[in-house]
């Protein structure tokens, strides 16, 4: 029993199996909890339509909803632990297989209510402020049309009386989702899920492709993205916003060394959805410099000439407010 026992926990593919099991185990918790409806953890979107994202309306309890939670997310460190192990052993699942787990990991997610915070309802109030033609870096919205917007409306406090802390391009793609969403909640927050499901399944293929010739490498990034039950729940479930910028700043560096110029427009959008990611900037200006330095200078003016092709005309068009709200960012996201 002891030497199979030994066998087992050095063997990669049975390693690699448990991990799947405890992955999608806590996947489908999630998405579960999330499905129960209006509760501690999922804001509620008000009455059901024929479209996702759907839900049972159960409002199931607090404490319920607690333990499942930390048995899902218990369970998915565990994959992202087994999934590490197998792959230092050895194994080296096939990409299509990843991708066809991820796939459907990200599709079943969407179609449930976002769970773990109420920021996609902020999100769409600032977009439905901004695409009526207001500024939602001054406006707040729970005083926008008397709080009585179906969008506006439904965002919690404490952020009802917080204008946008986020960037002009961010702001610019919520405003396009909260038009698109014509005024329903419901709809409206689908769309956003599927433009940040998108954005992780682009952020996974870009992964893959950067880590194509190196085998182990390309292992290691399906367990901590592609197939990361922790980040699937927390970017996809949660819909948040840096999913859409993380996809921006690795795409940047995926083309830091065929075009500065694409990689600075790239990192100007990541850092025009979310401040902190200007970093990104540093990382290629970094990586530049291994070139030497009259290289690195000249690729980090081509790529700043890149990030401000991005920058200034959303700055422009969102308004001199926007940099009053940079402090108010870096306190409270």
């Amino acid at each position: 029993m002891t030497g199979r026992l030994r066998h087992h926990l050095s063997d990669p593919v049975v390693i690699g199996r448990w991990a799947m099991i405890c992955g999608a185990t806590a996947v489908v918790l999630l998405a579960g909890v999330a499905a129960a409806g209006d509760s501690a953890a999922v804001p509620g979107l008000g009455p059901a339509t024929w479209h996702p994202p759907w839900d049972v309306g159960a409002h199931p309890r607090a404490a319920a909803v607690s333990v499942l939670l930390a048995v899902a997310y218990l369970l998915a460190t565990a994959a992202v632990a087994l999934g590490l192990r197998a792959v230092h052993l050895g194994a080296r699942p096939r990409a299509r297989g990843v991708a066809a787990a991820a796939t459907v990991a990200v599709a079943v997610l969407v179609l449930v209510p976002p769970l773990g915070s109420g920021d996609h309802l902020s999100y769409l109030a600032y977009g439905r402020i901004a695409a009526a033609g207001d500024d939602p870096y001054v406006v707040s919205p729970g005083t926008w049309h008397g709080g009585l917007d179906p969008v506006a409306g439904a965002v919690q406090p404490p952020w009802q009386s917080t204008p946008s802390v986020y960037g002009p391009l961010a702001t610019a793609v919520q405003a396009v989702v909260a038009w698109a969403g014509g005024g329903s909640l419901r709809l409206s927050v689908w769309l956003w899920q599927l433009l940040v499901a998108a954005a992780f399944l682009l952020t996974a293929w870009m992964l893959d492709r950067l880590t194509r010739h190196d085998p182990a490498a390309r292992a290691r990034a399906a367990v901590v993205w592609a197939l990361n039950p922790l980040l699937l729940g927390e970017l996809v479930l949660g819909a948040h916003v840096d999913t859409l910028a993380a996809a921006a700043a690795l795409g940047a560096i995926a083309v830091a060394a065929p075009s500065p110029l694409a990689a600075g427009m790239l990192a100007g959008a990541a850092a025009g959805i979310k401040a902190p990611y200007a970093l990104v900037g540093l990382a290629l200006c970094w990586g530049w410099f291994r070139l030497g330095a009259r290289a690195a200078v000249a690729r980090t003016a081509t790529a700043v000439l890149g990030a401000a092709l991005v920058l200034v005309p959303v700055h422009l068009w969102s308004g001199p407010h926007t940099y009053g709200q940079l402090s108010t960012a870096s306190r409270t996201r």
